[in-house]
């Protein structure tokens, strides 16, 4: 479902369940997503623009079940360490410390 600004929760709670996330954004618009320094989300989402949606069936007919698999380890990788709470905090906590 699409949110209202350049990133939605919904991104969040897809992770949560270990689902791949589909993100897109409007053509003219660059992808905002969290972590960016630290996660590979070329690995863990599918990234397009709002004129690529129809590809969207090819795209996931076209995953092999290695690839599914892949994503889903590296989501449940990275999860705990940057998107519950007590991950997110603690990322956010050494990027401050690393700026002093």
């Amino acid at each position: 479902p699409r949110g209202y600004g350049v990133s939605s929760f919904r991104l969040y709670e897809t992770l949560e369940v270990g689902t791949i996330p589909i993100y897109i954004v409007e053509d003219d618009v660059d992808h905002w997503l969290p972590f960016s320094d630290k996660v590979d989300w070329n690995k863990l989402a599918v990234l397009l623009k709002e004129s690529e949606i129809e590809k969207i069936p090819e795209i996931i007919d076209s995953m092999s079940r290695e690839e599914i698999e892949e994503r889903r380890s590296y989501i449940n990788e990275i999860y705990p360490k940057f998107f519950n709470m007590d991950g997110c905090s603690s990322s956010i906590i050494q990027t401050v410390k690393e700026f002093k």
